[in-house]
């Protein structure tokens, strides 16, 4: 594992430790600095072959150590940067094949629910006229899925304003009550921060609910339940939203913000990859808790925008 020059050092301060004895520590110098942990090993492995027990040697200088763990927090940054990079390429995938989507879907889908539109159902049938109503009621379905894709892949700076974050809250769990009670899913909202008002876009942050409650919704079983909690910590609150529902692999807590990463049927994985962007946008973050039971994510927005958080704490 060491170089020709770093293994002649190590056994030029073996010997030097023979001859000076048992008390005497010696110095091995080392050429290469990512040779330093190496050097300390085969010493210390070839220093107790040697003589005794007490052999101590000490294979590298402390700036030389210094500067390998310099080199390895700047490998540490580099390997963070990167994922970066790859999640922005992926949601600019995201936002082209939206675009796509966009160009040639829409069109067609517009002439198709127009058309049926200007046919006069008087003069059919019931089972035709029923079919007519089939093809605008889906047409305009599909065109609001298109939409909906469309709003997630746009990305824009959040206009921020002060906002009561739990008013929020409480509206989104109401625009979603609809779909839970159809499933007979219950949905448990309990506020507890002091200082609810912070600086946030609103629409943004109503996505980002929106998103984790219909994932939460279409996941879950009948007579699931989903439990949502606030709080106030350091720099700003605290949400967290728990479900009892079939849970994240603990290997999967980071991967399901990536983009395409889905765990339902139907999904095509961008939901949580647009509410990380928009919260980190924010100034915040947002992670996937281990959990006992079910699935937590716990979202951190600061009170202003002179706050944050780091994204890896």
């Amino acid at each position: 594992l060491l170089s020709e020059l770093d293994e002649y050092a190590v056994e030029q301060a073996l010997q030097l430790k023979e001859k000076a004895g048992d008390d005497t520590e010696v110095t091995a110098l080392c050429v290469g600095p990512e040779k330093a942990v190496d050097a300390v090993r085969k010493a210390l492995q070839m220093g107790a072959d040697a003589t005794t027990p007490r052999s101590r040697l000490t294979a590298a200088p402390r700036e030389v150590l210094s500067l390998q763990e310099a080199l390895e927090r700047m490998l540490a940054d580099l390997e963070a940067q990167r994922q970066t990079l790859v999640r922005a390429a992926k949601l600019a995938a995201v936002g082209e094949f939206a675009a796509i989507m966009a160009h040639e879907i829409r069109t067609p889908l517009g002439i198709l629910r127009s058309s049926a539109q200007t046919i006069d159902d008087r003069s059919l049938d019931a089972p035709n006229r029923e079919l007519v109503g089939f093809i605008i009621s889906e047409s305009q379905r599909m065109e609001r899925l298109v939409n909906s894709l469309l709003d997630q892949a746009r990305a824009r700076p959040p206009q921020r304003q002060p906002q009561d974050f739990e008013q929020l809250v409480a509206r989104s769990v109401a625009m979603v009550r609809p779909l839970a009670r159809d499933k007979g899913i219950d949905i448990q909202w309990a506020p507890g921060a002091r200082q609810a008002v912070i600086d946030i876009d609103g629409e943004q942050i109503l996505q980002v609910l929106f998103n984790l409650l219909r994932n939460a919704i279409q996941i879950l079983p009948a007579g699931g339940v989903i439990r949502l909690s606030s709080e106030d910590d350091d720099q700003g609150l605290r949400l967290r939203v728990h479900d009892d529902g079939p849970g994240i692999a603990e290997a999967d807590l980071d991967a399901v913000f990536e983009p395409f990463i889905h765990r339902r049927e139907g999904g095509i994985g961008i939901g949580l990859a647009v509410v990380r962007e928009i919260i980190r946008a924010h100034g915040g973050d947002v992670r996937a808790l281990p959990s006992a039971r079910g699935a937590c994510f716990e979202l951190r927005l600061p009170r202003g925008t002179e706050d944050g958080y780091p994204a890896d704490k």
